[in-house]
């Protein structure tokens, strides 16, 4: 597994799949792809944008807050909570990246704050972050690591081998 940019930390392959974990697909600290252009990202979203993205979950009911009920241990969300009238619905990070749109939710590493009439989503890397971060590989070549070196860093534990 691959993906463009970590964002300082590669996912569990557990978490994202719910495969099997395995220790070079635990994830792992990167810190390479820090000023890569998709590092950092935001994108502001109106409760309306949000209600209408989620309909079908939301019962089409209004969104009147979204905050981030619980993370994994690389920071990407697990799950929002996105409150209506009468309550709280639970949605997944993925399922709710998915809904949005993954041109806007480049990853589901990403806070969430009340911001006016809609929501300011602030987040970190583009993609589902299991495996080689391509960013953070590209910044450890660039400094001179082999490929050893930089395999080692995003499967770590993966032998190397010819066959």
């Amino acid at each position: 597994y691959f993906h463009s940019t970590c964002g300082g930390a590669t996912e569990s392959v557990f978490e994202w799949r719910k495969e099997r974990e395995i220790q070079p697909l635990a994830g792992a600290a990167c810190g390479w792809c820090d000023g890569a252009k998709w590092s950092n990202w935001s994108v502001r979203l109106t409760a309306a944008e949000i209600a209408g993205a989620l309909r079908e979950k939301l019962g089409g009911k209004a969104a009147l807050d979204v905050s981030v009920k619980s993370v994994t241990k690389s920071g990407r969300v697990r799950e929002v909570a996105v409150t209506v009238p009468g309550g709280e619905v639970a949605v997944a990070g993925p399922e709710f990246r998915a809904a949005l749109g993954y041109d806007r939710f480049r990853s589901t590493k990403f806070t969430v704050k009340k911001d006016g009439g809609g929501f300011l989503f602030s987040g970190r890397g583009w993609g589902h972050g299991v495996g080689l971060c391509q960013e953070g590989a590209m910044g450890m070549a660039a400094a001179g690591k082999g490929y050893r070196e930089i395999l080692g860093k995003y499967y770590p534990g993966a032998e190397v081998e010819r066959r």
